[in-house]
């Protein structure tokens, strides 16, 4: 039973921060739940070509290294390329790298999701959730927020 001390956490939306906030409250054993308006995507809709994202340092890849999935990040990053070329008007090469400087490497937003949520309990993400209000209460001196998903959630 949890403790009436411990915070029920809600995170609304299951996008990259979405997801990743919440496989970093899971490994500290926090309580918690995701709300995605989307419904739950297929192995065939992320297998399929998505945005990319590029990951800094400081933020993005702290998180991953955090979540303990640099390993695995790192595998994924293969399919999007930091490669460059500038060329002056004529088409003559003026620079070239093969994405050597990976200082923000990339991750398609589909292959991000997949390693997100195969890391996260499926009974903490609730797809298919708008949400449409949330107001606070207060019962019995004790504070909380109200969500309201509508009919669908």
């Amino acid at each position: 039973m949890m403790p009436s001390s411990q915070p029920k956490i809600a995170i609304i939306g299951g996008g990259p921060a979405g997801l990743t906030t919440g496989l970093l409250i899971h490994k500290h054993d926090i309580p918690f739940t995701i709300f995605e308006l989307r419904q739950e995507p297929t192995e065939e809709e992320l297998a399929k070509p998505s945005g990319m994202l590029d990951l800094h340092e400081e933020s993005g890849i702290a998180a991953i290294k955090e979540c303990g999935l640099s390993d695995v990040f790192l595998k994924l990053i293969g399919e999007c390329s930091e490669a460059q070329k500038v060329l002056d008007k004529e088409g003559n090469i003026l620079y070239t790298d093969e994405g050597e400087m990976r200082e923000r490497p990339e991750i398609s937003r589909h292959a991000l999701t997949k390693l997100l949520t195969s890391h996260i309990p499926a009974d903490h993400i609730k797809w298919d959730h708008k949400l449409l209000s949330a107001a606070s209460s207060a019962t019995s001196g004790r504070a909380e927020i109200v969500l309201d998903f509508g009919p669908h959630g």
